[in-house]
């Protein structure tokens, strides 16, 4: 892992399924939903969606649209793809608008790991 708490992503489980390399970060952001900023940790990142965690309290239902906000990357566009006990699988919504720049940023990283 790195300065910035990233590394390539072990996970198998859905890996056949994914078509992007997925890093595992530890990063953390906040995601905006009706207004409200909510404190999330980024655990698993590529370039067409991401993993968060978030308090128990703060529940975004599957379907919901809402923006990521990672201090390095600025604010992302995404949709609650997957819920489960505390985490959330998001899916970037318009990947294009940010994928060569999170690619660059996430190899960069690696490498210097």
């Amino acid at each position: 892992m790195d300065s910035h708490g990233v590394r390539p992503s072990a996970r198998s489980s859905g890996a056949e399924r994914r078509r992007e390399k997925r890093y595992e970060v530890d990063l953390p952001g906040a995601v905006e939903l009706g207004g409200v900023a909510h404190p999330v940790m980024v655990s698993d990142l590529s370039p067409s969606g991401a993993l968060i965690s978030a308090e128990a309290g703060d529940g975004f239902p599957a379907g919901a649209k809402l923006t990521l906000l990672v201090q390095q990357f600025g604010p992302i566009a995404a949709r609650v793809a997957h819920v489960g006990h505390g985490f959330y699988g998001l899916q970037f919504i318009d990947p294009h608008l940010h994928r060569d720049r999170l690619v660059e940023w996430l190899r960069k990283e690696v490498d210097a790991s």
